[in-house]
C-alpha cells in the first residue's frame, strides 16, 4: 500500500508541477525520466515538507539540490526574485495540491502548514527521483514520502490482509437453510386433530415464490424447480440486504418443509 501510495502522490504531483512551472515560466518542460543515481548522501538536497494532522512524523517530501535549484529557478524569477525562492514557490504549490488531492484518497487525514526541510543522508533514500528538461536547463527532483508515514501505510496493508484472511474461514462456516411455501395459524385443538392424509391450507397460491430463510431471516425467493429427481429453489429475488452469491442461483434442497405455526 506504501507504494500505492508514493505512485498516486508522484503521478498527482507531477502533473501539477509541470502545469505550474510552465505557467510561471512561460517555457515548455518535459519529463526526462529517472537520473541514474539520486543525491548522493543528500548532499545539498533542501525543499519542503508538509505533515500530515494527528500523524506524528507522517508527511510528504519534495526536494532539489542547491545547485539546480537555482538553475531551474533562473525560468522562473522575474524581477528581482531569487531563482531558489522561485522555484521553491512552486514546488510549494505543487506538492500542496497534490496532497490535498492524494490524502483524502487514502484516508491519511488533513495536511498541515508546508514547511522547509533539509534532508539528510537517511531521507534522501526515501525519494523517487524525476529528470526535467526546460530552455536547455535540465535537473531533478525528489519526491517521497517520510519513513513513519511509509511504516503506516504497510501496518495498513497488512491489518487488511490479515482481516481479509479471517474473513476467508468465516466462508468456510455452514449455515442453516430452510425453504417455507407458506404459513398457517392454527388452533391447538385442530393441532391436535392433525393425522395421516390430514390437509392444512397455506396462504399461498401454487405458483407464488418460497422464501429462503437463513437463520430465521429472509434473504431471497425462489420458485421451486427438480434437478436430477430432488427439489431446488431457483432464486428470483434478494431481500434487501440479503446475502448474494451466485452460488444460490440454484440451490438444491433434499428435504423441503412447510412452516406451520400453532
Amino acid at each position: 500500500m506504501s507504494s500505492d501510495l508514493v505512485q498516486a502522490f508522484v503521478e498527482t504531483w507531477l502533473r501539477g508541477f509541470v502545469e505550474t512551472f510552465e505557467a510561471q515560466s512561460g517555457a515548455p518542460i518535459s519529463e526526462e525520466g529517472l537520473p541514474d543515481a539520486a543525491v548522493a548522501g543528500g548532499s545539498g538536497l533542501v525543499g519542503l515538507e508538509l505533515p500530515l494532522d494527528q500523524m506524528p512524523g507522517g508527511a510528504f517530501w519534495v526536494g532539489v539540490t542547491e545547485d539546480q535549484a537555482e538553475e531551474a529557478g533562473k525560468l522562473l524569477s522575474k524581477g528581482g526574485e531569487e531563482p531558489r525562492e522561485a522555484l521553491l514557490a512552486v514546488l510549494r504549490s505543487s506538492i500542496d495540491a497534490a496532497v490535498r488531492i492524494v490524502a483524502p484518497k487514502f484516508q491519511l487525514g488533513s495536511p498541515r502548514e508546508i514547511a522547509l526541510k533539509t534532508f539528510d543522508a537517511a531521507e534522501a533514500n526515501c525519494f523517487t527521483p524525476v529528470r526535467f528538461s526546460a530552455s536547455g536547463v535540465q535537473f531533478e527532483v525528489y519526491v517521497g514520502i517520510s519513513p513513519q508515514l511509509r511504516q503506516l501505510m504497510e501496518q495498513r496493508a497488512a491489518a487488511q490482509r490479515s482481516a481479509g484472511s479471517a474473513l476467508d474461514h468465516l466462508y468456510d462456516f455452514e449455515l442453516p437453510v430452510s425453504f417455507s411455501f407458506g404459513r398457517k395459524k392454527l388452533m391447538l385443538k385442530d393441532v391436535l386433530k392433525l393425522a395421516p392424509s390430514s390437509v392444512v391450507e397455506l396462504d399461498r397460491a401454487p405458483d407464488d415464490l418460497v422464501e429462503v430463510i437463513v437463520n430465521d431471516s429472509v434473504i431471497a425467493w425462489g420458485e421451486v424447480v427438480s434437478i436430477d429427481g430432488q427439489y431446488g429453489i431457483r432464486i428470483r429475488r434478494i431481500a434487501p440486504g440479503g446475502l448474494r452469491t451466485s452460488a444460490m442461483s440454484s440451490t438444491p434442497a433434499r428435504a423441503v418443509r412447510g412452516l406451520v405455526e400453532a
